[in-house]
């Protein structure tokens, strides 16, 4: 009778069948095609008597003008076809839906409207059309709240900026309901790098950076035929498809994500705005970093004039040695000649200061500088020892006793420039604790400490003081923005917050306290694999 089960995919489940009206008659047919009746409902036994018994082959579908038969051999499924019976049926229409089995036969109903009830019946599937549509926006809706909550969430996450991008990205690939993508950063020369480590440079740089400032909308979709739809298919190594092309502009470069869609039928309008929106949280989150940065920046460079006077103090010296040597040497060399042994000894000695003060200007160049570098792996004991170098003069012209504890084992992946910064703004915060600065009196023999440990998930850099400790009603204001105890002549309110900014970049934490004989400030610090 029909084709073969085992290829057959039908449009209608057992399930679906019943659902949608109130049917009259509920019938079976083996594989000849011969309708049998299996119930009855409404009373409706003379559409029982009109249908039990009568062949399918004999049965006309009035829309496809073809026989039920022939029509179910075809489409495998159907529902509310209206039919013709083989004799004359009343005023009534008779409207069939009908499935196949697996066993070669076929099951379905036959339900009878009166002609006046047509429009009641167009009524109800539209009313049922747009409770489809409602439910569908509601959804696109709850997707979108949901997209944009979990944005919100990732912004406010202690997870680092590249992690925080890495996760972005990958919502904004869900929200235009993408599949195959790749994230590059587009910088300000027109240099193309892509984000994801171990991804080849790319070809067709100046192309896609002509396609980025030319782009008005965060999102573009270039369309099979249009121009450079074909060489952005090859950057994403995939095959005939429509390309999305999404920028992200920051301050010092672009961010641009090019996709392929997800379904065959392309991207939809409604997740292209979606996507749209969406990118003002990931151009939100960049700019932020970017101001982060520059933040830090301005704090570097404010602590860096703090320490001007001493690290003056510290190049005169070894500038005054290497005058000294060779004043001295002037005078040896118009007295007669200078014994070899003589002579390498003073050229020693200015080598030696030379090497000194390459060393301290080495050190401010890379505390002042605004550091682009990834991650890497530090040996803390050689940064806390940069840092002495740096605050050595300062310690000592404050009578401030400067105690390190530090096995010479402990490492850790960060930003070794930054993690410098944080130490370096500790020991100033507490060396005017113990001066005075911002309390109520000096701290005779003032120490701080600077221990540093393994703790389960990584490290723990720890400064102490044992000055007076932080008042309790200021205790809990240390870590905000611009909030200070000290006058405006020594201090701005940014040490600490910009302190608490790096160790969230770093994915660690910062904790303020106070300790038995003073306060503490702990710096915590995860481990950390390469590739993150």
């Amino acid at each position: 009778m029909l084709a073969d089960p085992k290829n057959r995919t039908s449009v209608i489940t057992a399930d679906q069948l019943w659902r949608d009206l109130s049917y009259d008659i509920g019938w079976e047919a083996s594989g000849s095609g011969i309708i049998r009746c299996r119930t009855v409902h409404n009373r409706r036994n003379d559409i029982f008597k009109a249908v039990d018994g009568v062949d399918l082959r004999t049965v006309w579908c009035e829309s496809s003008h073809k026989s039920a038969f022939e029509l179910l051999d075809e489409k495998q499924g159907f529902r509310h076809v209206e039919i013709r019976l083989p004799a004359m049926f009343g005023p009534e229409r008779l409207y069939l839906t009908a499935r196949c089995l697996p066993d070669g036969g076929s099951t379905g109903t036959i339900c009878a409207v009166d002609p006046r009830g047509d429009e009641v019946i167009k009524s109800q599937l539209a009313l049922l059309r747009h409770i489809t549509q409602t439910r569908a926006r509601e959804e696109d809706y709850r997707i979108e709240a949901e997209t944009m909550l979990r944005g919100l969430q990732i912004l406010l996450s202690p997870a680092t900026t590249s992690q925080k991008l890495e996760t972005l990205i990958g919502l904004a690939v869900d929200a235009i309901r993408g599949g195959m993508h790749i994230a590059m950063e587009i910088q300000r020369d027109g240099r193309v790098r892509p984000l994801k480590a171990g991804t080849p440079a790319l070809a067709k740089a100046q192309m896609l950076t002509l396609l980025c400032r030319q782009q008005q909308t965060p999102v573009s979709i270039h369309k099979e035929g249009e121009p450079h739809t074909a060489e952005l298919r090859k950057l994403l190594e995939a095959g005939r498809c429509d390309v999305a092309l999404m920028l992200l502009p920051v301050a010092s470069s672009d961010i641009a994500l090019l996709c392929a869609p997800r379904r065959d039928s392309g991207f939809r309008p409604e997740d292209v705005g979606l996507a749209n929106r969406f990118a003002l949280i990931v151009q939100q989150a960049l700019v932020l970093k970017d101001e982060q940065d520059k933040l830090i920046q301005a704090a570097r460079l404010s602590a860096l004039g703090q320490m001007s006077a001493s690290l003056a103090h510290e190049l005169r010296q070894p500038l005054n040695a290497i005058s000294m040597v060779a004043q001295n040497l002037e005078l040896m060399i118009e007295r007669g000649p200078v014994a070899p042994d003589t002579l390498s000894t003073k050229v020693s000695r200015i080598a030696e200061q030379v090497l000194r003060a390459s060393k301290i200007m080495d050190r401010i160049r890379r505390f002042s500088r605004k550091n682009t570098e990834a991650l890497a792996l530090v040996d803390i004991a050689q940064l806390v020892e940069g840092v002495r170098l740096l605050m050595e003069h300062d310690l000592i012209a404050a009578g401030i006793r400067l105690e390190l504890d530090i096995r010479q084992d402990i490492a850790v992946r960060c930003d070794a420039v930054q993690i410098e910064q944080v130490l370096t703004n500790l020991i100033r915060n507490a060396m005017d604790a113990l001066l005075g600065i911002g309390t109520a009196e000096k701290t005779a023999n003032g120490t701080i400490a600077i221990r540093a440990c393994e703790t389960e998930d990584g490290i723990a850099l720890r400064v102490e003081d044992n000055g007076p400790g932080f008042p309790d009603d200021v205790a809990c204001r240390q870590l905000e923005t611009f909030y200070t105890s000290k006058s405006s002549e020594f201090g701005t309110g940014l040490g600490l917050s910009v302190c608490h900014m790096i160790a969230r970049e770093h994915a660690g934490s910062l904790e303020v306290g106070n300790h038995d004989s003073g306060a503490f400030v702990e710096l915590r610090l995860p481990k950390r694999s390469d590739a993150e």
